[in-house]
């Protein structure tokens, strides 16, 4: 069920009351190749971060207004935020949406508020959208139900725009509209006399159709929108079981902030990942139907050291391979649900046992250290 409706009808309504909707039409420009609609994506993206996907158009002629529903594992992924991007924006003052649909993406769409303003052509961002990894895998990242409206055209009265059927496009229709708006047959609020076009789909066509036919009157001529035959592109993201992990050194009256990334090679999902700080180890939660392994590769920045892993506060075997700047400690397990700890014998490294070596503080380890510690050797606090 589509939610945010009531945002989304105020920003309706207060374009539409700001605009006016003069019965003259803006030509439909023909452009020389068919505009696309792609996904701009990191390549790889770790678990707990948050990435941006850019939803771009190119070679598009006369855009005068959008729509985008992004979809993506629900499992693996969520919303955070959606902004505009720059390109419908160099047409003029714009009015853009978001409508997140929990569970099943976020609805996105945006139009140029100005009825007389021609549309803008060529290529650019329609929008920027912030997503949360919540676990590793790959997840295919789908764009459905786009739409690009070009001009409007004038066309004799069809009834697209009178909601409900009194002859006139006025605030009532609007209403009907935007309540029922990114909703689908068999959805509670789908409404069938808000889908003009009968596609078993209330969305941005519809509500452009009441949007360019404001105020008409039967049987004068309305505007109905114009869309722009187009290809789409849907995404890919590979979100790798890293887990960034912060840590703060006190360096007098400066703090340092490191960070590392924890990788995961694991027969089973790893959740709940945390990094306890004041007890020196990370933990997860692992849930298994049978025998299972875990290697967890581990920066020396870090951890470094030896190893110890606790399978709900019991100390377990694990095997240990380590090379200059990592080591990769697996262990295994039973059928069953298990907190499990990883504590390195030297944690977070970068806390200041470089600076222990620095003996004369001149930044550098080198033979002078060596010196300054043969002179001090055996001295003790009286």
């Amino acid at each position: 069920m589509t939610t945010a409706k009531g945002k989304f009808f105020v920003l309706s309504l207060l374009a539409l009351l700001a605009t006016s909707f003069a019965s003259a039409g803006i030509k439909l420009n023909e452009a020389d190749s068919s505009p696309s609609i792609y996904l701009d994506t990191p390549t790889t993206i770790h678990v707990c971060e948050n990435f941006t996907v850019s939803i771009r158009v190119a070679d598009v002629a006369d855009l005068y207004a959008w729509q985008v529903k992004l979809d993506w594992d629900s499992a693996l992924m969520e919303f955070v935020d959606a902004v505009e991007g720059d390109f419908l924006e160099t047409g003029g003052r714009t009015e853009f949406n978001s409508v997140p649909d929990p569970g099943e993406g976020v609805w996105l769409s945006a139009h140029l508020t100005d009825a007389l303003t021609p549309g803008v052509s060529g290529s650019g961002t329609l929008a920027n959208v912030t997503l949360h990894c919540t676990g590793p895998g790959e997840s295919a990242l789908n764009l459905l139900h786009t739409r690009l409206f070009t001009s409007t055209q004038s066309v004799p009265w069809n009834g697209y725009g009178d909601a409900n059927g009194d002859g006139k496009v006025d605030i009532k229709d609007l209403a009907i509209v935007v309540l029922a708006c990114f909703t689908y047959i068999g959805d509670p609020l789908y409404n069938p006399a808000a889908d003009f076009n009968s596609d078993g789909l209330v969305d941005y066509f519809d509500l452009m159709c009441v949007r360019c036919a404001y105020g008409a009157i039967f049987p004068s001529p309305v505007l109905i929108p114009v869309e722009s035959v187009h290809i789409t592109t849907d995404g890919w993201i590979y979100q790798k079981a890293e887990f960034l992990v912060t840590w703060r050194w006190v360096n007098g009256s400066e703090d340092v902030w490191y960070v590392a990334y924890i990788a995961f090679e694991s027969s089973n999902a790893i959740q709940n990942f945390s990094y306890a700080q004041p007890l020196d180890y990370i933990s997860f939660n692992v849930s298994s139907a049978g025998p299972g392994y875990c290697n967890a590769t581990i920066p020396k920045l870090f951890m470094s050291g030896a190893f110890q892993v606790f399978l709900n506060d019991t100390l377990t075997p694990s095997l240990l391979t380590w090379n200059r700047t990592q080591t990769s400690v697996y262990f295994t397990y039973d059928q069953g649900t298990y907190i499990i700890k990883i504590r390195g014998e030297i944690a977070t490294v970068m806390r200041g046992l470089w600076q222990l070596s620095d003996v004369n503080g001149d930044g550098i380890v080198d033979i002078f250290d060596i010196v300054r510690l043969g002179i001090d050797f055996g001295w003790h606090e009286p």
